[in-house]
């Protein structure tokens, strides 16, 4: 059991692979401005709608 899923009751698998979609463009900490604050984590519940 994933540590997201004993602390929520749900796995946010799908929610992580969204914040990390960057990784793939950016191979370094960049990726990090993109979705790793408050405006991402907002981003992230519009796209997830939760």
């Amino acid at each position: 059991m994933n540590s997201t899923y004993k602390q929520f009751g749900q796995d946010f698998r799908r929610v992580h692979i969204a914040i990390d979609e960057y990784y793939e463009i950016f191979r370094n900490l960049l990726h990090w401005v993109v979705h790793h604050h408050a405006l991402g984590v907002e981003k992230m519940v519009e796209r997830f709608d939760e």
